[in-house]
């Protein structure tokens, strides 16, 4: 049934717990950690080097598909999350990593994350930000060259796009409502710190072009590609 919410009521929808307060909109999936997630149990006995059971195995890949879906309002587990996927289904795996993640799973129970998307100056123009960066991982069970990397995109404003550009310190907190993210390898190989970088570098800007075109048509309607116009130019010549 439709029905308002008031500003400080919170609400579900789509899986997610949501409440808009005076500063923004914060989402959860708090509902979600409480009545699925669950640590991997493992027998007393098992020392971190024995290699997983079947079981284990099956214990693991629910526990990653079900933090996936925690992901999704939290970036300060992806890193870690996307490193116990690369050894979720490798022959090599042991305890240790079944323990990495059963470490991620209390996290997440002793702090249920969520994702703040701050409320804007609707006055000012909108800017887009994209943050991205790489690193070679030292315990990668696919390492064949690809490296871990991260980006994030996300909107501010012209003033809050100054200040990111001028903070007197990294901790210096801005508006920023991060609206698409991802952890993960880079799509080629690196052979170098400013290769891996580079190559996650494009990715996130391919992404935040792509934002860019979307938050275009949101605010000013649909406007033709360039593709369309030139197609819409021949036809016009044909027609003559």
């Amino acid at each position: 049934k439709w029905h308002s919410i008031e500003r400080g009521q919170p609400f579900e929808f789509c899986g997610y717990g949501m409440i808009e307060k005076h500063d923004g909109f914060y989402l959860n999936v708090n509902a979600f950690i409480k009545a699925k997630v669950r640590e991997i149990t493992v027998e007393k006995g098992r020392r971190v080097t024995d290699e997983l059971r079947l079981h284990e195995r099956a214990a693991f890949q629910t526990a990653v598909g079900q933090l996936r879906w925690v992901s999704r309002v939290s970036l300060q587990i992806g890193h870690e999350l996307h490193r116990g996927a690369s050894w979720m289904t490798n022959s090599d795996a042991r305890i240790q990593h079944l323990q990495k993640m059963n470490h991620l799973i209390r996290y997440i129970q002793r702090e249920p994350p969520q994702l703040c998307l701050p409320r804007l100056n609707a006055d000012e123009k909108l800017r887009i930000i994209v943050v991205t960066d790489a690193g070679e991982p030292k315990d990668d069970a696919t390492w064949r060259g690809h490296w871990h990397g991260c980006f994030a995109v996300g909107l501010t404003t012209e003033s809050e796009h100054y200040e990111f550009n001028n903070a007197p310190s990294v901790e210096d907190e801005r508006r920023f409502a991060p609206i698409l993210w991802k952890m993960g390898s880079t799509r080629k190989v690196a052979n170098s710190s400013f290769d891996g970088e580079a190559l996650m570098a494009v990715e996130g800007v391919d992404a935040a072009l792509a934002t860019k075109y979307h938050v275009e048509e949101a605010e000013w309607g649909y406007r033709p590609t360039l593709l369309e116009r030139r197609l819409n130019e021949y036809s016009s010549e044909q027609a003559r």
